[in-house]
C-alpha cells in the first residue's frame, strides 16, 4: 500500500473516530437537556398550586378535599393531544402535600401515600429547610424515572407544608429519542459524504 493510501485511510479512521465521540457526546447531552426542560415548568407548576392551597386554607387547614376532586374530574375527562410525535390521553401528573413534620397529608394517587413520612426525601427537605427541593427517583417496577419540584405552602407568610408536583420523564425520553436518531442519521451521513468527497479529491 502506498504511503499516500496510508495517509488517507488514517486521515479517515480519525476523522470518523473523532465524529463518532462527538455525536456521541452530544446524543447524551440532549437527553440531559430535555430532563432540565421538564424541570423548568414544574417550578411554575408547583408554585401556582402551592398558592392555591394556600388560598384554599380554612381554620388553618388546606382544603384537601378541594384537590381531591380536582384530580378525580381530570382523570375522569377524555381528550386527546398531539404534540409533535406524541399522543397524550392523560394527565400523568403526581401532587402530593406534606404538613410540618413531612407527613404526607394528600397524594393524587389515590391516596396511597397519605400518612407516611416523606421528610427525608430531597425536594420536602430541602424546601423545609428553606431551599429548593428537586429530586429524580425511580418508578417502581419501572426503567422510568420522575421528576419532583416541591413549593413552601405559606399562609399569612407562615410555612405550613410542602407541595411537590412530579413528572415521570417518558415523554421526554421519546422526545429526547426522536432529537438522538435525528442527530445519529445526520451525523452519520456527513461522515459518508465526507468519505465520498475525499475519495474523489
Amino acid at each position: 500500500m502506498s504511503i499516500r493510501r496510508r495517509i488517507f485511510l488514517g486521515v479517515i479512521v480519525l476523522f470518523s473516530v473523532g465524529f463518532y465521540f462527538l455525536i456521541d457526546v452530544i446524543a447524551d447531552d440532549i437527553e440531559m437537556r430535555y430532563r432540565e426542560s421538564t424541570e423548568e415548568p414544574l417550578v411554575d407548576t408547583a408554585r401556582v398550586l402551592a398558592s392555591v392551597a394556600s388560598a384554599s386554607v380554612i381554620n388553618g387547614q388546606i382544603n384537601l378535599p378541594l384537590f381531591k376532586e380536582s384530580f378525580q374530574n381530570v382523570h375522569s375527562q377524555a381528550f386527546s393531544a398531539q404534540i409533535f410525535g406524541l399522543v397524550k390521553n392523560h394527565v400523568d401528573l403526581h401532587l402530593y402535600m406534606t404538613n410540618l413534620d413531612g407527613t404526607v397529608i394528600f397524594d393524587s394517587s389515590n391516596g396511597k401515600d397519605e400518612g407516611k413520612d416523606y421528610s427525608q426525601w430531597r425536594d420536602v427537605h430541602l424546601t423545609l429547610q428553606g431551599e429548593y427541593g428537586a429530586r429524580t427517583s425511580d418508578i417502581e417496577n419501572s426503567d422510568k424515572k420522575m421528576i419532583y419540584v416541591a413549593s413552601p405552602i405559606l399562609h399569612r407568610n407562615d410555612l405550613i407544608g410542602v407541595l411537590s408536583v412530579g413528572k415521570p420523564t417518558n415523554s421526554s425520553n421519546k422526545f429526547a429519542l426522536a432529537a438522538q436518531n435525528k442527530l445519529i442519521i445526520g451525523g452519520t451521513l456527513a461522515c459518508i459524504i465526507f468519505i465520498i468527497i475525499s475519495l474523489f479529491l
